[in-house]
């Protein structure tokens, strides 16, 4: 699909992320209203090809739409609440029960994805959404870095978050779909515990990639900067559940299908005391966000510059997304980015021609 089809699908609103390798925005679907999310990425050909394989899945974030141009790909997606880890900041106390529901909701997405032999090999809380403001399901989302499996089951090439790789993929030695499994591990474990499970002295990508092959220091299984009270701190099967996944050998690590049958699930809810257990994990969720934002890869200025995507200034788009309370007001969305960057969007010819397509008139920043 040309870019023109998009154009008349969809109005560009606020931008809601942004990554090394593309911008995501809110779209309103014009026939219907509708809001959603569309990535906008320079290649984004294996990514849909990776995402369509996946077919819709309710902890999958599902692929709507796909145009392409000259320049660049646009994947429409379903619109989610936020991120998992920003959600649960905001939930001062969890029951056991909701804890084990997270935890299980993420491993689903993972062997959805292994049960179609794609390996996303960037897992981190980052990209996990909740589906709805007050929680609702969770979803994985971000399938830029995932592959399918070739016919021996082994990778070679290491991409990723540096906290999140695995020991095997570090190494360089091949891995295989459980590399998936150490990433979740590691994103529990900023759950329960609000730091990474290997801690360098230096808050660096290679600093941290040492840590991890190394296996020094060893991860703690303690909070950071305080004691729990008494039965605050986390069910021990909980504590074991993320053991299993970070495994430093690949060969005894579970893989995502025997995770499921771990204890932490299969256990009747009924007899378990997990379910009376209130767990006060907002600390350590602040923790983890800190550390996730010191490990979140720095987008340059010209990256910025050539990415500055449209923003719709139609007074009948303001409106309706002000009263719908989905997205933030636009005009004082643009008034930030108009600070923000010093270079017109007329820079860039591409949204240029976007922005007189769709109506709107931008005045250069400043």
């Amino acid at each position: 699909m040309r870019c023109s089809e998009f154009d008349e699908n969809y109005a560009i609103c606020e931008k809601v992320g942004e990554g090394a390798f593309g911008q995501v925005h809110v779209v309103k679907r014009r026939d219907s209203n509708e809001l959603h999310a569309v990535k906008i990425v320079k290649d984004g050909d294996a990514e849909a090809r990776v995402w369509k394989k996946l077919k819709r899945y309710e902890h999958c974030v599902e692929l709507l739409d796909h145009f392409v141009d000259e320049d660049f790909h646009y994947l429409v997606m379903e619109l989610c609440a936020e991120c998992l880890l920003e959600r649960l900041e905001k939930v001062p106390c969890m029951s056991g029960l909701d804890l084990v529901k997270i935890l299980r909701e993420m491993l689903l997405s993972i062997a959805h994805l292994h049960k179609a032999r794609i390996v996303h090999r960037d897992i981190k809380p980052d990209n996990f959404l909740c589906s709805a403001p007050s929680g609702g399901i969770v979803k994985l989302c971000d399938f830029g870095s995932a592959v399918e499996l070739p016919k021996d089951g082994i990778l070679h090439w290491p991409t990723g978050t540096a906290p999140y790789m695995s020991p095997e993929m570090i190494a360089g030695t091949g891995y295989s779909s459980k590399t998936d499994v150490w990433s979740l591990g590691v994103s529990a474990y900023m759950i329960l515990y609000g730091s990474f499970p290997y801690e360098p002295t230096k808050v660096s990508a290679e600093a941290m990639k040492k840590a991890i092959l190394s296996g020094v220091p060893a991860p703690t299984y303690l909070p950071v900067g305080e004691h729990w009270a008494p039965n605050e701190e986390p069910p021990a099967r909980a504590v074991n559940f993320v053991r299993s996944l970070l495994q430093r050998s690949e060969a005894e690590r579970c893989n995502s299908s025997r995770a499921l049958t771990n204890s932490l699930f299969t256990v009747s809810p009924a007899t378990d005391d997990i379910t009376s257990r209130i767990l006060r994990l907002e600390p350590c969720i602040q923790q983890a966000l800190k550390r996730c934002l010191e490990y979140k890869p720095r987008v340059n200025d010209s990256f910025r510059r050539s990415w500055h995507a449209p923003v719709s200034r139609k007074p009948s788009l303001v409106s309706s997304c002000s009263q719908a309370g989905e997205v933030e007001p636009l005009r004082q969305r643009e008034s930030r980015l108009q600070k923000r960057w010093s270079t017109s969007l007329l820079d860039n010819p591409k949204m240029a021609s976007l922005l007189r397509r769709q109506g709107t008139r931008y005045r250069h920043p400043g």
